[in-house]
């Protein structure tokens, strides 16, 4: 497993374009892979999320089985000349950790559930629109 932090350029439209849509975002990082197919779903799943330390400071993190392949990324939303993605093997911190550990973390998430409609219908995921189940 990999960790990877990139950098993104605010400045640049391409940038602007990927944090204004999550479809964007979530293309251009599995095109990062090119041995991971859309027809893969029993092995590892990549997970990706946008941290912002600042208006003008914007990372992407990504969280992969294998270590990704930035260079689209750095041409369309990063600084062309200079490096601006770093990966890290993830394996020995993911074996450091045991049962009873606590950790703190912040999560993004869509709360959603399985409804249905009408009788004989197939069940639909829909979000939770309530504070109580969003908790």
């Amino acid at each position: 497993m990999y960790l990877t932090r990139f950098r993104l350029n605010t400045a640049r439209s391409g940038a602007r374009k990927l944090l204004a849509s999550p479809q964007a975002m979530h293309a251009a990082v599995m095109s990062s892979f090119p041995t991971l197919l859309p027809s893969d779903t029993d092995g590892p799943r990549v997970l990706w999320r946008i941290d912002r330390t600042s208006r003008a400071e914007v990372f992407l993190y990504i969280v992969s089985p294998p270590k990704p392949d930035l260079t689209h990324l750095v041409e369309q939303a990063g600084w062309p000349t200079q490096p601006t993605w770093e990966s890290y093997d993830y394996t020995p911190f993911l074996s450091r950790l045991a049962k009873g550990d606590v950790w703190a973390f912040r999560l993004t998430a869509n709360p959603v559930h399985s409804i249905r409609r009408k009788a004989g219908e197939p069940t639909k995921l829909t979000a939770h629109l309530t504070q109580r189940y969003q908790k």
